[in-house]
Order: C-alpha cells, then sequence, then structure tokens
C-alpha cells in the first residue's frame, strides 16, 4: 500500500500535528476570528509556521526554531498582518500579498508561495 511505503511519515505526521498544536496555542479560540480562518490564509499560516520550524524545500525563507517564549511575538506579528488582509486601501508593499489572498488562490502555486513567504518574512522579522 501506498501509505506503508510513506518515508519518514512518522516524522512528518509529528511536524503536522506539533504545528496544528502550535496553531491552536497561538489562536486559542479566536482562530474563528481572525482572517487566517479562511482556507487561503489558513494554508498559508499552516506553511509558513511549518516552514520557519522545519524548513520546506524551494522555500526562500530562513528557517527559525519558534520557541514557547516567541508566541507573543508571532502572536502580534499575525494579528498586524490579520490587520493588513482588512486594510481598505492596501499599500503597495502588501498589494501582491493581499492579492494572493482571494478564495480562488489555493490551487495558484504563485500565489501560494507569495502568501507564505509574506508570513514567514515577517514573522522573522519579530524572532
Amino acid at each position: 500500500m501506498y501509505d506503508e511505503n510513506f518515508e519518514n511519515r512518522k516524522e512528518i505526521e509529528e511536524k503536522f500535528s506539533d504545528t496544528i498544536n502550535l496553531i491552536g496555542n497561538l489562536f486559542g479560540d479566536t482562530l474563528k476570528e481572525s482572517n487566517f480562518r479562511t482556507v487561503p490564509n489558513f494554508y498559508g499560516l499552516f506553511i509558513a509556521l511549518y516552514h520557519v520550524n522545519y524548513g520546506i524545500p524551494n522555500l526562500n525563507a530562513d528557517v527559525k526554531k519558534i520557541t514557547r517564549e516567541d508566541y507573543p511575538k508571532i502572536r502580534n506579528c499575525l494579528d498586524d498582518i490579520n490587520c493588513i488582509l482588512e486594510m481598505e486601501e492596501i499599500p503597495k508593499e502588501y498589494f501582491e500579498f493581499v492579492k494572493s489572498n482571494k478564495k480562488d488562490a489555493t490551487t495558484d502555486v504563485p500565489a501560494r508561495t507569495t502568501r507564505c513567504e509574506f508570513i514567514v518574512k515577517k514573522m522573522l522579522e519579530v524572532l
């Protein structure tokens, strides 16, 4: 079977679970009130957090393990990103990121990459 031959399955499952738990620790019950509740934004958030902690091949961004002490800084950063997504007038430096968050952007690889790299860059600025 395919699943039985999945290389590094246990390691990837643990990293996946750790990333979901990290999102829970960062947001608690407030995720449903944020823009990260939408599919494109949640995917971007998940991949960005996964990358910062573990690295994803071909993603053009550094890796730096997030510690419990970093949670407030990361949460503030994500709150700032949430505010960017709510802006009525989008500043030029955020336009590509905001444009990459439209509902049909989950299958658009360049949009997914733009979203993820933006979130990673903002998180690394506070770490």
